[in-house]
């Protein structure tokens, strides 16, 4: 798909279809916090070479999230454990998963996948590959958070310029054409090397300013690859990156988390 393909004008996610329900019906009584986390776990390949899923459950239960999006996670069955770093990863922090595979490996898939406290109403997935590149996807799920819907949407696009800017106007055209009326989460790796590129103010123009967090290379972090958009804005309390010891070695990217405010209604 082309630019041309993506909307021509920004247009919010979260506008409501009712035209009667209140502009921002949230409500400090009625808030519930969400804390989300995007994390690119290189098949729990650590800097050190080493594969640990248990390390990378040790990275996410510190940060007590509760929706995780995942990208490069393997199911493959670990020799060790005779377990895929999915279910290790579910198991050790309690969260139940979704699957969003782009490729099939002997004994599981690769790809990405969401972590999730709470349950899933509806998911979609999006088939992003472009010709000629590593097949690439999205997970598009809406989340009952105490009765209000959240809908996540979780990716990893392309290394290549032209091959991001195919499946940024797809991903905005598919956001635009589901039901509004609610809080819209957008994470992932985006491998936007910089702030200043065409693809990145496209994502900024149709899902708000977004603050620079480096997360990659996690030994030296210099790049923000890894990004966490909410719409609309005001759901945003608070937003960062996880740099530490443990992260600093567990995969090559640092995690990136933000904390959501909802309203008892914003996202119904």
């Amino acid at each position: 798909m082309s630019d041309s393909d993506a909307p021509t004008e920004p247009v919010d996610p979260t506008e409501p279809d009712n035209p009667t329900e209140p502009d921002n019906p949230r409500e400090k009584d009625d808030a519930h916090d969400v804390r989300l986390v995007s994390y690119n776990v290189h098949s729990c390949i650590g800097t050190d070479g080493e594969r640990d899923p248990g390390r990378v459950a040790q990275v996410l239960n510190a940060l007590e999230p509760d929706i995780v999006a995942l990208q490069e996670v393997d199911t493959s069955l670990d020799s060790r454990t005779e377990l895929g770093q999915l279910h290790v990863l579910a198991a050790e922090t309690g969260l139940e998963p979704v699957v969003g595979p782009t490729m099939t490996r002997e004994g599981g898939f690769y790809g990405n996948a969401i972590l999730t406290r709470f349950p899933v109403r509806r998911e979609r997935r999006l088939d992003l590959s472009v010709a000629g590149f590593e097949p690439r996807g999205a997970l598009d799920v809406d989340i009952d958070v105490g009765g209000v819907t959240l809908r996540v949407v979780a990716t990893h696009l392309g290394l290549a310029t032209r091959e991001r800017a195919d499946q940024i106007g797809r991903l905005l055209s598919h956001l635009y054409r589901h039901p509004r009326g609610r809080a819209v989460a957008v994470m992932g790796d985006f491998n936007e090397w910089f702030g200043w590129s065409r693809n990145l103010r496209r994502l900024n123009t149709y899902l708000g300013f977004q603050p620079r967090r480096a997360s990659f290379p996690s030994s030296r972090p210099v790049f923000s690859l890894d990004r966490i958009w909410a719409v609309p804005k005001t759901v945003l309390v608070d937003s960062g990156v996880e740099d530490g010891a443990l992260t600093r070695v567990a995969s090559d990217h640092l995690p990136v988390w933000a904390r959501l405010e909802l309203g008892a209604q914003a996202g119904r």
